[in-house]
């Protein structure tokens, strides 16, 4: 079935987005009416619908834990994290409210020891133990042309996404109104970086 407009919805995990998340983004759970509406109508209009989730392993290079350092630490210009969003865990998990039914592809990214993905197009599909198409080629093979992006947070794993689709030659919108920011003024920098690479932001 050819479709040519898609919704992903970015990491709405519990970790991130439910208030006892272990990296919880203030604000995120208060966005999960937006990101219902804007599911319901996706549907109804027959887009395609994608969810992508951090599914880290529990040594992640990204958590601080795995190198015997405080959380926000940086290390080799990077920042680490808690331990967040582990393979098979409630924080991994999406949030209640988005049920199964309304999603196509689940698209899993972080899955690698020593690989960090912030971007939605670094994650798989899986079939079992076995990692299946990427996100660009579940698009690509339903005819996708043009993606509303929604989610948390801004200015990591949505501003990632968003950019590497412009990059990739597809129409892209932002919706503000169904995306929280880890640090407001990072946010509204990375939103101006989207906008300055092609993205419409609503």
């Amino acid at each position: 079935m050819t479709r040519r407009k898609a919704l992903v919805v970015v990491d709405f995990q519990n970790d991130f987005a439910h208030p006892a998340g272990s990296l919880f983004v203030a604000g995120a759970d208060r966005i999960l009416p937006r990101i219902d509406s804007l599911l319901c109508s996706a549907k109804g209009r027959g887009d395609l619908v994608v969810t992508t989730q951090d599914w880290h392993p529990a040594d992640h290079v990204s958590f601080a834990a795995t190198h015997g350092l405080p959380a926000f630490t940086l290390r080799d210009g990077d920042i680490t994290w808690p331990v967040h969003c582990v393979a098979g865990s409630w924080g991994a998990e999406l949030v209640a409210g988005i049920a199964p039914s309304q999603v196509d592809h689940r698209v899993l990214k972080g899955f690698e020891p020593g690989i960090e993905s912030y971007s939605g197009f670094g994650g798989r599909e899986f079939t079992g133990a076995a990692a299946g198409r990427n996100l660009e080629e579940i698009l690509r093979e339903s005819g996708v042309e043009e993606i509303d992006v929604a989610g948390v947070a801004t200015e990591y794993c949505n501003r990632e996404t968003v950019l590497d689709a412009v990059r990739l030659g597809f129409r892209v919108r932002f919706h503000t109104s169904a995306a929280r920011a880890v640090d407001a003024a990072a946010g509204e920098r990375a939103i101006a970086e989207m906008a300055a690479a092609g993205a419409d932001i609503v």
